[in-house]
């Protein structure tokens, strides 16, 4: 029997809720509507969780038929009958999404593309006339074992575009961080690519949109090959933009990416040259807005500091502030604000070769470096 007995109220109401907000108003529904930006990856997310929960509690019933509610492999060849609808459009659609997955840039394009295309206009009515299964043209779809098949193979056709999907060669250090996007806070990832400049990913981490990750998003590709990769989230914009600081060869290139809506990369902006190794960026409690501090490694030797003043219109780059001259070549570098003087120092440490050692610098009047000191 193709409706499934004593299917829970609870998930009945869930799906009706997602589809139709006015249906079940305490229930959450659906963020992104269609077409917009992250409808295609919510109408992913959400009905492989559905589908996740209905198992949980299916699989364990006395009438559970594992083969009634296993996805189709493939559009079933009775549904390709022009008398329930099928059509050129659809075989296009369908080898489209078969053959050629990376013709679409992101899994939110392909969701996008299913659900307003193939999914609505498509499988659910022509399922509903081929197997005398009217319920699933209405938004109690999940009644119907057939619900399963039919968004199993949509499930499968987004896993087949995850194992297809390009990945771009990537080279010098990654830089990640949580951002204050979302709900929960999206993690937010910049790499250097092996073409040449940079590409952001980002992970939604809001428990219903399943963690998945979204990008490249390429951008900076006229500096050239980036060596190194610093990133911070500032308090310009809301929930704030992103902003960082790259290195190709020598050379230090800022870019800021707004908070919404366009979601745009800016830059590069020239800060610097003659320098090299990882640079490390803050937004310090200097200043009103609060300051954008600096430190890379010098191609002459030790480090050099350069801070943004963020209460200037123009935003000004001021450096650099050479210290630690005798250390020679360094490595690498990090850096914080702590909570030692008013509004605090910066605290360095840097990788000579094989050592660690640590600076500060105070927080002024006389803004002094002060080091080396052999990390133990």
């Amino acid at each position: 029997m193709p409706t499934i007995p004593n299917f829970p109220d609870a998930l009945t109401d869930k799906h009706h809720a997602w589809h139709n907000p006015t249906a079940h108003p305490g229930l959450p529904t659906r963020v992104h509507l269609l077409p917009s930006p992250g409808s295609g990856l919510e109408f992913f997310t959400f009905h492989r969780d559905f589908m996740a929960e209905f198992h949980s509690w299916y699989d364990g019933q006395p009438f559970a038929d594992p083969p009634a509610v296993a996805p189709w492999t493939a559009i079933p060849p009775e549904l390709k009958n022009p008398s329930v609808g099928w059509n050129s459009q659809w075989a296009d659609d369908e080898n489209r999404i078969i053959n050629n997955p990376s013709s679409f840039a992101s899994a939110d394009e392909l969701g996008i593309f299913i659900e307003q295309g193939i999914h609505n206009q498509f499988l659910h009515g022509a399922a509903a006339q081929v197997y005398n299964e009217p319920v699933l043209a209405t938004f109690h779809s999940p009644l119907s074992t057939y619900f399963y098949k039919l968004h199993g193979l949509v499930n499968n056709w987004w896993i087949r575009w995850e194992q297809n999907r390009p990945r771009p060669a990537v080279r010098g250090n990654p830089v990640l961080i949580q951002s204050r996007f979302g709900s929960q806070g999206n993690f937010e990832l910049v790499v250097p690519l092996a073409s040449g400049g940079l590409a952001h990913f980002w992970r939604n981490n809001d428990p219903r949109e399943g963690f998945h990750w979204e990008g490249p998003i390429p951008f900076g590709a006229t500096v050239g090959l980036v060596d190194a990769v610093t990133m911070i989230q500032s308090n310009f914009g809301s929930p704030g933009n992103l902003e960082l600081i790259g290195r190709p060869g020598n050379q230090l290139c800022f870019f800021w990416r707004d908070s919404g809506p366009s979601f745009t990369w800016y830059g590069p902006s020239g800060v610097a040259s003659g320098v090299s190794g990882n640079p490390i960026l803050i937004q310090s409690r200097f200043g009103s807005q609060g300051n954008f501090e600096l430190v890379v490694p010098l191609t002459s030797g030790g480090l050099a500091h350069f801070w943004r003043n963020n209460d200037d219109p123009g935003f000004p780059w001021y450096g650099p502030f050479p210290f630690g001259g005798t250390l020679g070549p360094v490595d690498a570098v990090t850096m914080i604000q702590s909570n030692f003087g008013s509004p605090g120092n910066l605290e360095v440490i840097a990788r000579v070769g094989g050592q660690l050692l640590f600076f500060w610098r105070d927080s002024g009047p006389a803004f002094n470096w002060s080091g080396p000191y052999l990390v133990p």
